[in-house]
């Protein structure tokens, strides 16, 4: 039997493969595609929600200034800080709108450059929506924890800043990176010390007089269990036992 042609035998097999296998090759090449383009647009519309708040945060201080209410507590307290005597007389409001006011200048400018960090890196792993609702539920629970101190405690002046909100997004970020099936992007071992400095940083902070502890460690507490949630949830679709 003479030898056959290298080219026939290629041939033969493309043949021999037929239209059906040939599709779906070609098909799951168009499905790997399909999934790197959705990467790439998700990747484009992350960090919108981040540059909301920090938008408000800012638009809110100009308006202090404004108002020249910057550095005056009585003031602050009159646009919607929490009082220090712990008594909301049913301005349950007050819950989140002291976290949109800053007493200074160098009191926003640290607040805004850790959310700008941090704030996108929980996004980036959950979506706008569940980074928004830890910082709200975060930013509440830390008001909260003040006001049922300072029942206790009271005291002349106001309390505000999104210190707490932030606090929550720290732990909610170590929770997700600690997570592998809730982190959509990996992160570097740098990442996650860095992360695990800030909120040290944040618990130091909080041992400064003027500086609240129960607020930032109800901040923390509570975006610890939201992370919890949150990758409670992206684990259980990963398994498939929940609908994406």
């Amino acid at each position: 039997m003479e030898p056959r042609d290298g080219r026939e035998e290629a041939s033969g097999a493309r043949q021999a493969r037929g239209p059906a296998e040939v599709h779906s090759g070609a098909q799951a090449e168009a499905e790997g595609k399909g999934e790197d383009q959705g990467a790439v647009e998700a990747i484009d519309v992350k960090g919108r929600a981040t540059v909301g708040v920090l938008a408000l945060l800012l638009a809110v201080f100009a308006l202090e200034a404004a108002r020249g209410a910057v550095g005056d507590e009585t003031a602050l307290l009159s646009m919607g800080a929490l009082p220090n005597d712990g008594r909301l007389h049913h301005q349950y409001w007050r819950l989140v709108s002291y976290s949109a006011l800053h007493l200074n200048l160098v009191h926003i400018a640290l607040n805004v450059a850790l959310l700008w960090w941090v704030g996108q890196i929980v996004e980036r792993r959950v979506g706008a929506v569940a980074m928004l609702g830890v910082y709200l539920l975060s930013a509440i629970a830390a008001g909260l924890a003040i006001s049922f101190v300072r029942l206790s405690q009271p005291k002349g002046g106001s309390t505000l800043g999104a210190s707490g909100g932030i606090c929550g997004l720290l732990a909610c970020a170590l929770v997700l990176l600690q997570w592998r099936n809730a982190a959509r992007f990996e992160a570097s071992k740098g990442v996650r010390r860095w992360l695990w400095v800030a909120c040290a940083g944040a618990l130091g902070a909080s041992l400064l007089s003027g500086v609240s502890l129960a607020g930032h460690a109800a901040g923390l507490a509570a975006g610890a269990l939201a992370g919890l949630f949150l990758s409670s949830i992206a684990a259980r679709r990963a398994a498939g036992v929940m609908p994406i």
